[in-house]
């Protein structure tokens, strides 16, 4: 592909993505179709199946960077204010981050999530590929079985003070686990 193509793919795929993210954040009820985006968008549907399979595909992509940031966070490579200002964008958005990580699109972000730790952890003696997945997923179960629970009002503290017990919590899980 040339460069110029390339530079319009991925300008096609921001503007695509920048829609999505407007309709999450500027509050579209219920589940954000491709309907959606694309009228977002200014775009054909055949434009949007270019570039991503389903709504799905677009809302796993539009996840990427905070789940990377909430790994980074959890392998002690972000620092707190970091991530407090994550947890500020979902109790901003509590409505669509309860949605988002409840149910079977909260099955999908705890798979995205442990795929990314489990990139990023490394392999080394008596840490072979199963111990780094279930490492992986230890490591994500419990912020995210945290961050439903503040979420849905059971746990009442700040974006700081969670930021700080997710931090705590994830460096004594990695003591333990490797």
């Amino acid at each position: 592909m040339s460069g110029n193509r390339r530079n319009t793919a991925n300008n096609t795929r921001r503007q695509l993505l920048d829609s999505f993210n407007s309709l999450v954040l500027n509050g579209k009820e219920g589940r954000i179709t491709v309907a959606d985006v694309v009228r977002e968008a200014g775009l054909g549907r055949s434009t949007f199946y270019d570039h991503y399979s389903s709504a799905s595909d677009i809302h796993e992509q539009a996840l990427s960077a905070p789940m990377t940031l909430l790994a980074e966070a959890l392998l002690g490579v972000r620092n707190e204010d970091e991530l407090a200002h994550l947890l500020a964008h979902f109790q901003e958005n509590r409505a669509r981050a309860r949605q988002t990580l409840n149910g079977e699109q909260g099955e999908r972000v705890q798979k995205l999530l442990v795929s990314i730790l489990e990139s990023r952890l490394a392999i080394g003696p008596g840490n072979d590929l199963r111990s780094r997945r279930m490492t992986a997923i230890d490591l994500a179960a419990v912020p995210l079985a945290l961050l439903r629970a503040w979420l849905a009002g059971t746990i009442h503290c700040d974006e700081a003070e969670m930021a700080r017990h997710i931090s705590t919590t994830s460096a004594t899980m990695r003591k333990v686990l490797w």
